[in-house]
């Protein structure tokens, strides 16, 4: 009897062993699965966490963002010189405007809107001319090379006319009228008429001026410029020759003289020459080349070398201080003191 209790106390231990190992798996079973699931759940909420950090409306790229704005702020104040001032203080007070930036060149009426680029540009490689002397000069074409940007001259056959190395006549132009001056010579009329009176009253004044070169044709300042090419260097030549169709002398309005005892050259510096200066205007004549404005006529000091622009332009010239012709041109007869920018700026 004792034997058979054993037994059965025996194998009930045995199947509550049984059961109790079950249970342990069972258990450490559901620890893995719950571990696992821990992990998984703990993954999700990283990447989450990373992706709101770092993301484009993350916190850290909004720190991002301040951070750049800053350094640009700073940047600013390098430049500027102090804080950016803002449209608002802290006490309601509207800050003050910035002032406007003046436009140097277009207070003048022969301003023209279409070169202010050339405005600029000229005025940096000629930093101590005035801003109105730049203005005139570009429109002349100063800021250019010599023989760049050419356009036609304006005809007006009874002057003045700018005729020089940016403003050029057609091959066949010629005055209508040209009459004799003496010497072979001929002139425009109204020039010639002009020319006529000059003598006689540089005759009364003790000096005889005769007429060395008058007119010219396109082909005859052609075969003159090549002929001094042969001896002397183009940029040499340039310096006292017109190229074909950029002479003055095409115009018939111009006139070179000496005294009939020297050459052209030694005119200079003679007492005619000196009378000649200081008495042509009376008649309507310009000396067309003046000392010291070689930079702008483009070529060296000719006293001898005259020009018929007509006697009020000649006395306003006188007046003003203006020695050079394309200076007058701007100012005066492409454009008029009476001229608003605004209509400057409209004109072709």
């Amino acid at each position: 009897m004792r034997m058979k209790m054993d037994q059965e106390w025996e194998w009930e231990y045995s199947r509550e062993k049984i059961k109790k190992q079950k249970r342990q798996k069972r258990m450490q079973l559901i620890g893995r699965m719950l571990f696992f699931f821990c992990v998984l759940i703990g993954g999700f909420a990283a990447l989450e966490f990373a992706w709101g950090a770092f993301g484009q409306e993350g916190p850290a790229n909004n720190l991002l963002g301040q951070k750049y704005e800053l350094n640009e702020v700073y940047a600013a104040e390098n430049v500027t010189g102090g804080a950016l001032e803002k449209s608002e203080s802290a006490s309601g007070i509207e800050a003050p405007a910035e002032p406007e930036v003046q436009n140097p060149f277009g207070e003048f009426y022969y301003y023209e809107k279409d070169k202010q680029y050339r405005y600029e540009d000229y005025q940096l490689e000629n930093p101590d001319l005035p801003a109105g002397e730049v203005v005139w000069r570009v429109n002349v074409g100063l800021d250019q090379k010599f023989y760049t940007m050419a356009e036609a001259a304006e005809v007006v056959e009874k002057g003045p006319m700018l005729v020089n190395k940016y403003r050029y006549l057609p091959k066949d132009y010629a005055p209508e009228q040209l009459v004799s001056v003496g010497k072979g010579k001929r002139m425009e009329k109204t020039a010639a008429d002009a020319f006529k009176e000059l003598k006689k009253a540089a005759k009364a004044a003790g000096f005889y001026l005769q007429p060395v070169s008058a007119f010219r044709t396109y082909q005859y300042q052609e075969n003159l410029h090549n002929n001094y090419m042969k001896r002397q260097s183009e940029a040499e030549v340039d310096t006292f020759s017109s190229r074909e169709g950029y002479s003055e002398h095409q115009t018939g309005l111009t006139v070179d003289i000496n005294t009939g005892q020297s050459t052209l050259r030694a005119f200079a510096g003679t007492q005619a020459a000196e009378w000649v200066e200081q008495n042509c205007g009376d008649f309507g004549f310009i000396v067309r080349y003046p000392e010291g404005e070689e930079e702008i006529t483009g070529y060296e000091y000719e006293p001898w070398h005259i020009t018929y622009v007509g006697v009020e332009t000649a006395a306003d010239m006188k007046a003003r201080g203006i020695s050079t012709l394309e200076e007058y041109y701007v100012k005066y007869i492409e454009h008029t003191p009476e001229q608003t920018s605004e209509q400057s700026d409209s004109l072709p």
